[in-house]
């Protein structure tokens, strides 16, 4: 197996971080055999990360053109500039993509009404929190093998060095968030029915906070 190595995120990183979200999350039943419109609706999510971010990284195997992201984080310090200033018009444009899709307006009208409920449940962690944890994968194949760990440690050390005391995160059941008990976090609010789809009235949203402080590391 090729060496495994991280990295900062560039915006360049983009095409890379679709795909490892292409490969893992699920897409709207109505979109399952057109190629072209997954792709412009998971950029269109992935940007919503982008756009907002303060901070991220990549694992990566291989190099040059052979390179591959195999693990992103992706997190937002209260107060920090964004680490993409374009970001914000890439996911106009890639909204706009979208919309032009057929059913394209559908999905927008389901995915504005999923972001308003996560608002809703993430309002109060986001007012007494320093930071968000906003994207974290690992592709399937490479689970298991502590790039997960080493993305996860390299996120809370930087919140730890920005003075972070405390982060949240929003996840749900369509993730392993069982990950998340297992660390001790706490789960502070939660919402039980219809998913994305409005299919499933078992669908949860969860919202877990953490502390970031890193042993070694002070705070002043």
């Amino acid at each position: 197996m090729d060496a495994v190595e991280t990295r900062l995120l560039a915006f360049n990183d983009l095409p890379g971080v679709v795909r490892l979200d292409e490969d893992i999350w699920f897409t709207r039943e109505y979109f399952k055999d057109d190629a072209r419109a997954q792709h412009a609706v998971t950029s269109r999510f992935v940007l919503e990360h982008f756009a907002r971010a303060t901070w991220g990284r990549v694992a990566v195997r291989g190099a040059g053109l052979a390179e591959e992201i195999i693990g992103v984080v992706i997190a937002s310090v209260h107060g920090q500039p964004l680490l993409f200033p374009q970001g914000a018009q890439a996911a106009a444009e890639a909204k706009e993509a979208v919309a032009a899709l057929p059913d394209g307006q559908r999905f927008l009208g389901e995915y504005s009404d999923y972001l308003e409920a996560k608002h809703e449940l993430t309002r109060e962690a986001a007012a007494q929190c320093d930071a968000e944890f906003q994207h974290f994968l690992v592709a399937p194949s490479m689970q298991g093998c502590g790039i997960g760990a080493r993305l996860w440690q390299e996120a809370t050390t930087h919140f730890a060095a920005q003075g972070v005391a405390s982060y949240y995160l929003y996840t749900d059941s369509a993730c392993d968030w069982q990950i998340y008990e297992a660390k001790g976090f706490e789960r502070v609010a939660e919402r039980f029915g219809p998913g994305h789809g409005g299919d499933d009235e078992r669908y949860g949203q969860f919202v877990y906070v953490g502390e970031a402080r890193i042993k070694g590391v002070r705070h002043l």
